[in-house]
């Protein structure tokens, strides 16, 4: 995943167009507003199957999956105008954390975690849907702390071009299991994208294109390193061999579905008191986010891993008011 901070504003790359936030005259409301890239508009078959998913998508209503609003064609130009949901992005959510913004405490991160798993899990539980294009720049963190999956409608289209398990990647940023053939869409492939998600939520940060495919299980090792070595049966351990499971590295007990992920996920996180206390301190790190906190308290061990971040984290001086950060990326033009 590619956030240019170079010249100013983050600006979201993840292989598929331009993106914008305007407003619907029509129904007087903000969209987010795709330009596919030029490649991707010119494929009927990609074209075709777009519509077709965003179709699909309309009539089941999954919750927690923004919705196209609409598919046009301007001559070269192919536009999709979906729900525009307030609140960050995985990646602008890493960048808060790099810069020190704002960090997770473990708790805080399992719950983030757990929570888009289970809006995965939702997609799953509507027989036969999938969402195929699963990565941080499609996971919005709202307000409130809610979850919703967008691009849901181009799973299926890229699927369609084609392309092999590490041109997805490159292009992508689309994790797909290992196959002797070309790789299908399906339900293992959602999980094996939430489990690079999720990998990417423990690292605070998205994974570069040399970490996957061929090297994301020393990456999830380091990920979920102790300062003492790992206990068999520690909570950490288990995490690891979740991660194994969901992005299908485990030589035999690989995740089916999302809800598989889940009903594991939860297991791991062990009891309704300790789920309180992750959902509490998740809370907490949005709304220190979100609101001047007060002075700094800062967070020990290494800032590049959430898991080994004890305190929650925000720098006073920070600009932590704005809704989000890439609705200041663009201009934003509102239905009179």
């Amino acid at each position: 995943m590619n956030w240019d901070t170079s010249t100013g504003p983050l600006t979201l790359n993840d292989g598929l167009g331009t993106r914008r936030i305007e407003g619907d005259p029509v129904e007087r409301c903000l969209v987010d507003v795709l330009d596919v890239g030029s490649e991707l508009s010119v494929n009927p078959a990609f074209e075709s199957a777009l519509r077709a998913r965003a179709a699909r998508f309309h009539e089941v209503a999954v919750p927690g999956v923004a919705e196209v609003r609409r598919i046009d064609r301007r001559g070269e130009v192919l536009r999709v105008a979906a729900d525009h949901v307030e609140g960050l992005r995985l990646p602008e959510l890493f960048h808060e954390i790099g810069c020190g913004h704002v960090a997770f405490a473990l708790p805080a991160t399992l719950e983030l975690t757990w929570r888009i798993v289970r809006a995965t899990a939702q997609i799953h539980l509507r027989p036969g849907m999938t969402h195929g294009a699963i990565n941080p720049a499609h996971v919005v963190v709202t307000r409130q702390g809610d979850i919703v999956l967008t691009d849901a409608s181009f799973g299926g289209a890229l699927e369609v071009l084609q392309r092999n398990r590490e041109q997805l990647w490159r292009e992508f940023q689309v994790a797909m299991p290992a196959s002797a053939n070309l790789p299908r869409f399906d339900a293992r492939a959602d999980v094996t994208q939430l489990g690079a998600t999720v990998l990417a939520v423990l690292l605070g940060r998205t994974l570069q294109e040399d970490e996957y495919p061929r090297s994301v299980a020393d990456v999830v090792n380091r990920a979920t390193e102790e300062p003492r070595p790992i206990q068999p049966g520690s909570q950490v351990s288990r995490l690891r061999m979740w991660l194994y499971q969901a992005l299908q590295l485990h030589p035999r007990e690989n995740f089916a579905t999302a809800i598989e992920a889940e009903r594991a996920f939860a297991d791991m996180v062990g009891t309704t008191a300790a789920r309180r206390a992750g959902a509490a301190a998740f809370q907490n790190a949005l709304r220190m986010l979100y609101e001047d906190a007060g002075p700094t308290t800062e967070a020990p061990g290494n800032s590049n891993s959430a898991i080994s971040m004890a305190t929650v984290t925000v720098k006073q001086s920070a600009a932590v008011t704005r809704p989000s950060l890439l609705k200041s990326a663009f201009p934003i033009f509102r239905a009179s």
